[in-house]
């Protein structure tokens, strides 16, 4: 797609008689006064034209929500300029005067940021939650809303400041927002029930309220107050970013075992062919000071080389060996980088939970329980100790008087194999 300005045209030596013959025959297209384009107008061909003539435009309200992709794109465009400007509206383009000092660029098009597209609305609406969901994602989402809530032009409006807690900014993944949105339900769901201001037979739009929480500690409501504990997504902790914050008490982990594997447990797809026993188990990768033999499998052998004459790329080739090897590095790496991390976080002093994603996909309700409860357990002093746990505290090893750890009883207290699905179906 290009788009022409007439006097661009003019010097290429395109005089009005032969602009008329291509507009004719459908070699250009009018897009508005003194705008021509090689393909048919469209909505983003209006866009990029409106925009190429006006230096320092930048969509606005709906117009802006469509380039976001949540809103259809109206008949009449809006935007705004910088003050001082010649421009003027035309028959489809509302200009205003203002300064923008945050945007972003969608698809080659300046556009305000979402948060400033929400906030030219006069209430919240359903489809604004999956734009700011969106538009603030990954471990910067935080820092980036902050920045472009105090670039907005007026005060934001108290509806927005509702939503924007509700929702899971800052997630990395959907498996996060998830599980987010489930600690925040339920962590409300207890405070209700804690001060009394749930009614009696009150559903929940989801699913009913006993349903939900049928399966958590009967002392979880009493021990976490009425209060709901922070959440916060992709939270920085030293040099450390935790997917979930609960509080300042449990730190959350979603761990997906393409990333966070053990690389010498599994064996890598890209290798298969290359593998022999290694001396210190796990995957063998050939290399120049210990090469794989060349030539097909020998019967009865344990290694496997690559036919001679391959072309580069192929199975055995430099260039598979290396990204091979820079596919087990990062993973051995990553292994790596979440002991360290675990280890900094217990130290510090928080309880940290880990949960795979199809943990989190197929026993969501399991997860939240398991959560709820630690975190009650951790206010009221009663996780359980090595000595409790081997039996000192019957055995006269624990001060006398001091009260016994409550049972654990949760479902995920049992052996995997007993409820997780991934386990259950396969043993």
């Amino acid at each position: 797609m290009t788009i022409y300005r007439a006097a661009e045209l003019r010097r290429r030596g395109v005089s009005s008689g032969r602009l008329r013959a291509l507009l004719a025959s459908g070699k250009l297209y009018r897009v508005e006064r003194g705008s021509y384009s090689d393909t048919p107008v469209s909505a983003h061909v209006r866009l990029r034209a409106a925009q190429m003539r006006r230096r320092g435009l930048v969509f606005t309200g709906e117009t802006a929500l469509f380039l976001y992709g949540v809103r259809p794109c109206p008949e009449r465009l809006t935007a705004r300029i910088p003050r001082g400007h010649r421009y003027r509206d035309s028959a489809t383009l509302t200009l205003r005067e203002s300064r923008v000092r945050r945007h972003r660029v969608v698809n080659g098009v300046r556009v305000v940021t979402p948060v400033e597209a929400v906030a030219d609305f006069p209430a919240a609406l359903p489809w604004m939650r999956e734009l700011l969901t969106r538009g603030y994602a990954g471990t910067r989402g935080r820092q980036v809303l902050a920045e472009d809530l105090a670039a907005l032009p007026r005060a934001v409006p108290s509806w927005l400041r509702s939503l924007l807690q509700e929702l899971p900014i800052g997630a990395a993944s959907h498996h996060e927002r998830r599980l987010y949105l489930a600690l925040l339900e339920r962590f409300r769901e207890l405070a209700e029930v804690d001060t009394g201001t749930r009614r009696p037979g009150a559903t929940n739009t989801r699913r009913a309220t006993p349903a939900r929480t049928r399966h958590a500690s009967p002392t979880a409501a009493r021990n976490l107050g009425p209060a709901v504990p922070p959440l916060v997504l992709n939270a920085r902790v030293a040099d450390w970013i935790v997917d979930i914050m609960v509080g300042e008490d449990l730190a959350v982990e979603i761990d997906s075992f393409r990333f966070h594997g053990d690389a010498g447990r599994f064996t890598i797809p890209s290798l298969e062919g290359w593998e022999t026993p290694s001396p210190a188990g796990g995957p063998f990768i050939p290399d120049a000071t210990n090469p794989a033999p060349a030539g097909p499998i020998v019967p009865g052998s344990t290694s496997r080389g690559p036919r001679r004459g391959g072309e580069q790329g192929a199975m055995g080739s430099p260039v598979h060996l290396d990204l091979a090897r820079a596919e087990l590095n990062a993973r051995e790496r990553t292994f790596l980088l979440d002991r360290c991390k675990a280890n900094y976080l217990q130290r510090r002093g928080l309880t940290v939970l880990r949960y795979t994603t199809d943990t989190v996909d197929y026993h969501l309700r399991e997860v939240v329980d398991e959560i709820v409860d630690t975190l009650a357990r951790r206010r009221m002093g009663a996780l359980q100790t090595g000595a409790s746990l081997s039996g000192a505290s019957q055995s006269g090893g624990s001060r006398s008087g001091a009260a016994q750890p409550t049972p654990l009883t949760l479902v995920t207290d049992q052996g995997p194999w007993r409820w997780h699905c991934a386990l259950t179906t396969t043993l």
